[in-house]
């Protein structure tokens, strides 16, 4: 029988489980400070050049958040990119991206990040769990993560890699195929910041490619709703890391 010849529970159902799957996909790129680009075998001639700017196309804005979708090439599944302005240091930002135990509290419908390895400042092995309703088996990524800092600009970039072969699969879990993406944190005039959200990956399993398509517009916007509302806590708010530089000092703590 044809989907829309379902019950609308039925469609519902369907929806949920394809958010909670792209949701895993880009849950990497929200966590921890991030490294360099990824894909899957056959995206490697192209890996990373999805980033320009050319090709995006505005699929919503609401909530003062853009979120924008891009083909890519050697792809059957789409980027994404949302924006958005948040009044906070970059210390904020990168530390609540740090905090992987509050993953739960923001990022839409993941389970848990856990830090397997680290490597140096801003610099971590990862690992995402995201549940998924039967009969959909939950998907599972290791992941490289790395910030970066422009000393002019005072631009900083948590980039993300994917490692599908980091460690065996196990039979719990579906592995992600390939995860590219970063957070973009753009100081700007008053103590606002850009925030840029964006991602390409490739959630594995045997979910059609139009179906992620048709709802990988939700995960950043909602990502980008709960970041906003989460870094404003006085935790992340009152962070110092010394490593990074702010543009100013207003706003960091005394």
């Amino acid at each position: 029988m044809l989907i829309n010849q379902r019950t609308p529970t039925f469609c519902h159902s369907i929806k949920r489980i394809c958010l909670l799957l792209v949701t895993l996909m880009t849950v990497a790129a929200s966590f921890i400070v991030h490294a360099v680009d990824a894909n899957a075998e056959n995206q490697k001639g192209s890996a990373g050049q999805w980033r320009t700017n050319e090709g995006w196309e505005l699929a919503k804005e609401t909530d003062d958040i853009k979120v924008y979708t891009k083909e890519v090439k050697g792809s059957s599944l789409k980027a994404f990119r949302g924006v958005t302005q948040v009044k906070s240091s970059l210390s904020a930002l990168v530390a609540l991206l740090d905090d992987e135990k509050a993953a739960s509290e923001w990022l839409h419908e993941v389970e848990s990040i856990e830090r397997i390895e680290s490597l140096g400042k801003g610099h971590a092995i990862n690992y995402s769990i995201n549940t998924a309703p039967f009969p959909v088996s939950d998907r599972d990524m290791y992941f490289e993560s790395k910030v970066k800092q422009d000393a002019n600009t005072r631009t900083v970039v948590i980039s993300l890699k994917g490692l599908p072969d980091y460690r065996p699969e196990s039979d719990e879990y579906v592995r992600m195929k390939a995860l590219d993406g970063e957070w973009i944190f753009k100081p700007q005039t008053n103590d606002f910041v850009e925030v840029v959200y964006q991602v390409h990956a490739d959630p594995g399993g045997q979910l059609p490619s139009w179906l992620v398509n048709s709802i990988v517009v939700d995960t950043p916007l909602n990502s980008l709703k709960g970041l906003k509302q989460q870094v404003q806590k006085p935790k992340y708010q009152q962070a110092i890391l010394s490593w990074l530089q702010e543009p100013n000092t207003s706003l960091i703590a005394k």
